[in-house]
């Protein structure tokens, strides 16, 4: 077993270990105060669970303003109890694999998760009965607003954690990007945990049944805009596949090049807009491929907007790009991903920005490893080193990026 799969079982078994050690703990205090309230919270969070099954790209459980309002509501016993075998039902309907990976773990997470936000309540409930009341300007609203907070940050924290491991990628920009995109509906959601919370207590089961329509509306909303998303990548990644199919030769080369891109971008710290737009322009960066026939090559090296440092077939895909009115963002990108890196450029960002230096580094990088001569091919400490040789080319900081990037996938057996 290798360091790196080393790792990942090693904080998969902590974060199952500390969060069955911290359901056990709670629910041998469990005593059910009203069935009828444990039912319809549980009903609640099943529905969303399985419903949220059938997506499994979301990245967001919907199921989270149901586990909010039943950790205010409820003694962190009970609220323990219900949410986690409302999961565990949910992914018996969903016929989802129990391993290590599947419902266990994500059983645990949540775990851990309820464990560390119910924390911020110490260890009572504020809304409901029993409770003393919630005075939105006093220490108690603090309270719920931290709870909120620690369940939706530690939340995101536990699973980019495991994909940072298993993709053997930078954490904290992940992260910060992850969070970037969803910081608004997580907003949304706990508040909509928060009020449910505050209605229950006059309006008892009524508050869920009331609030699970709308939230079901949302949620089906959300899909349509990640259905979205999904087909413009779709979009794109068939469109990098149309240049294998005029040549064998580049067959996965541009994902290759997407991939690593993405990984050194995010070494960088890249995040958000910036880490997508490198990762679509390293799909599309050979677009131009598409229009260069003899013709045209002809055509362009005759004309004199073309100088030394730029090459016809990105043009070409640059000019392709800014007819798609969504993919036009990336065209420049595209078009200076072959110019010379020159550290005396002035205004470098705007005339040869970071994410061209990027794609030029992965490109050159996945063309040495991975030329269609097997004889040719150079091995990753290889082609490291040729780059390095030939560093004039290429942005210091990229190609120092790019080695941390093949050190942590354990591609590289020592280099400095």
């Amino acid at each position: 077993m290798n360091l790196l799969k080393l790792r990942i079982v090693l904080v998969r078994l902590s974060i199952t270990l500390v969060g069955f050690v911290s359901f056990l703990y709670y629910a041998r205090q469990f005593e059910a105060r009203s069935i009828i309230d444990a039912l319809v919270f549980a009903a609640a969070i099943i529905l969303f669970r399985v419903v949220d099954s059938r997506n499994p790209s979301f990245q967001i459980s919907f199921d989270a303003p149901f586990v909010i309002a039943a950790i205010l509501l409820l003694p962190l016993s009970e609220a323990y109890v219900i949410v986690l075998g409302s999961m565990l039902v949910a992914s018996l309907i969903s016929q989802e694999k129990v391993s290590l990976g599947g419902p266990i773990y994500q059983i645990a997470e949540k775990s851990l998760i309820i464990f560390s936000s119910g924390l911020m309540l110490g260890g009572k409930y504020m809304i409901g009965q029993g409770a003393s009341g919630l005075n939105f300007f006093s220490t108690g609203s603090l309270s719920v607003i931290a709870l909120c907070a620690i369940f939706f940050l530690f939340g995101l924290f536990i699973k980019e954690l495991n994909t940072s491991l298993v993709k053997a990628t930078p954490f904290w920009s992940s992260y910060i990007s992850r969070l970037q995109s969803q910081v608004y509906m997580f907003f949304a959601l706990s508040s909509i945990g928060v009020i449910t919370a505050l209605m229950y207590f006059s309006m008892g089961v009524y508050t869920l049944i009331l609030f699970t329509i709308p939230l079901l509306a949302v949620r089906y909303s959300f899909k349509l805009l990640i259905d979205i998303k999904d087909t413009y990548h779709h979009t794109i990644a068939a469109l990098s596949r149309v240049i294998e199919a005029e040549d064998p030769q580049q067959r996965s080369h541009s994902e290759r090049v997407a991939d690593l891109s993405t990984n050194i971008a995010k070494e960088l710290g890249l995040i958000g807009d910036r880490l997508e737009a490198v990762s679509y322009s390293a799909l599309l960066h050979d677009i131009g491929r598409l229009g260069l026939d003899e013709d045209s090559f002809d055509s362009y090296l005759d004309t004199d907007e073309i100088t030394d440092d730029q090459i016809p077939h990105a043009l070409i895909g640059a000019e392709i790009l800014e007819q798609v009115e969504f993919l036009a963002p990336f065209a420049s990108i595209v078009a200076k991903h072959h110019i010379p890196y020159s550290p005396n450029t002035r205004l470098i960002e705007s005339e040869h920005p970071i994410e061209s230096r990027i794609i030029a580094v992965g490109n050159y990088y996945d063309k040495l490893t991975n030329d269609s001569d097997i004889s040719s091919r150079l091995t990753p400490n290889q082609a490291v080193a040729r780059i390095k040789k030939e560093s004039f080319q290429f942005d210091p900081k990229v190609v120092r990026s790019l080695i941390n990037v093949l050190k942590r996938q354990g591609k590289l057996i020592a280099i400095r």
